[in-house]
């Protein structure tokens, strides 16, 4: 999984991507704990993971492949703009 995030974001970016990705994946007992004690029943907590997992799912069908791809290149993609000093 490491492996993964790491050759998805640019060097400049990196760890924000990673660290965005794994608070994100995190919260998930946060907000079923507000769904349950807003009310909720259980089934609205089993869409949430539902719609999570729905998420994920495109997320990792989207993914490049970059098992063949140097992470110089990556930097030097052109969907990242560099910052002039």
């Amino acid at each position: 999984m490491a492996a993964a995030l790491r050759e998805l974001f640019p060097t400049e970016v990196r760890h924000t991507g990673i660290s965005v990705a794994y608070q994100f994946g995190g919260s998930a007992p946060f907000f079923a704990s507000l769904i349950i004690a807003g009310g909720g029943s259980i089934f609205w907590v089993s869409v949430y993971m539902a719609v999570g997992l729905v998420l994920s799912h495109i997320a990792v069908l989207t993914m490049r492949k970059t098992n063949d791809t140097d992470l110089v290149a990556i930097d030097q993609a052109p969907a990242v703009k560099k910052r002039v000093s």
